[in-house]
């Protein structure tokens, strides 16, 4: 081939790419998944019992993430009741509702049912949201192929009731579904993460869902006002509940620190006032001080504990703001968690 002739070849093939190609490209971007910025989804799940998972919502909150993920959307994700958010989502005010199966939602106007999910559950959008469906069928079908969507479910399947399984003598790989969120965020609390995993069992059977008469919410069981100090905006949020519970252990351990005597009693003072409140901790020692009572170690709180209900706190009842702690429920609950935590060492060595 000529040097004219190669020239005129080179400013050529690019020409007849850009021909072949530029209606390939324009029926691409026509026919690419639309989808909203923002997916506003309810999960109604209470009660929800499934034969092959015991933590639906842990896992339905996380198969929503994923999908939104996958398109780049973001995910609002709350808890609801299935009428009042089915009445939502006619409204416009939901885009996704996530609730049990049931054959006579299948058959209400309005409304477009994807097919029933292995833990019993269905994913629910308005009529007019067909694109919205078929995304989320196509990504299914693609997703529930992969191992991705199988360590998921290996996650959320177990019980993972601690003392069930020591009482099996067995150890086993995983303790929860959240051992890498434990991993993560027990060092900055100062704990084993064995020991965090303890408190959240205590608190919420690694139920995102948990909620308390009182309010508490989340995996961690904390209270909103707490939530919010701490920077958490999402209660549901099992990331989001683990960091803002590690850095309220955090402050704790750096009021508390300075009336221990011994370190290895810091925790059980800590725990205390988790379960209690600070100020009643503090309200103990306070009275320790004024009747002239040693307070430095955890025998030492036990013993106040059990002097304020057993005398009542008499004289010092001016110093006490909070009423201090005059029963042993906390003191039942910090048992309990260290009972939990040589259980979980126990099955995950």
């Amino acid at each position: 081939m000529g040097r004219r002739a190669k020239k005129t070849f080179r400013y050529l093939v690019p020409t007849l790419i850009a021909l072949v190609a530029g209606p390939v490209v324009t029926q691409l971007s026509i026919t690419r998944p639309t989808m909203p910025e923002e997916l506003d989804c309810a999960i109604c799940l209470k009660g929800h019992k499934s034969r092959v998972m015991n933590l639906p919502t842990g896992f339905t909150y996380e198969l929503i993430r994923d999908f939104a993920g996958h398109f780049r959307s973001e995910a609002e994700i709350v808890l609801g009741e299935a009428s009042e958010s089915l009445a939502m989502l006619a409204l416009d005010s939901l885009d996704i509702v996530v609730m049990p199966y049931s054959d006579t939602l299948t058959r209400e106007r309005g409304y477009i049912v994807s097919d029933s999910l292995e833990n019993g559950t269905v994913w629910v959008m308005r009529a007019t949201d067909d694109v919205l469906m078929g995304n989320f069928t196509h990504w299914f079908n693609l997703y529930s192929q992969e191992e991705g969507y199988d360590a998921l479910k290996r996650r959320f399947r177990p019980s993972y009731e601690p003392y069930r399984r020591v009482a099996l003598g067995r150890e086993y790989a995983a303790a929860s579904p959240y051992d890498a969120l434990l991993k993560q965020y027990a060092p900055q609390a100062g704990w084993d993460w064995r020991m965090l995993a303890a408190l959240v069992w205590q608190e919420s059977r690694f139920r995102i869902d948990a909620r308390s008469s009182k309010g508490a919410e989340g995996l961690l069981q904390m209270m909103p006002a707490t939530a919010r100090r701490f920077k958490n905006d999402d209660m549901l949020d099992p990331e989001k509940n683990l960091a803002a519970g590690t850095a309220y252990i955090r402050r704790l351990n750096s009021i508390f620190t300075q009336f221990v005597s011994d370190a290895d009693d810091l925790p059980k003072f800590v725990m205390a006032a988790y379960s209690a409140g600070e100020g009643r901790v503090l309200d103990c020692i306070r009275y320790a001080r004024a009747k002239g009572l040693p307070h430095s170690s955890w025998e030492d709180l036990e013993n106040i504990i059990g002097d304020l209900r057993e005398n009542g706190p008499g004289d010092a009842d001016t110093l006490l703001q909070y009423g201090g702690l005059r029963g042993y429920e906390t003191l039942n609950y910090v048992s309990n968690i260290y009972s939990l935590y040589d259980a979980f060492t126990l099955i995950s060595p």
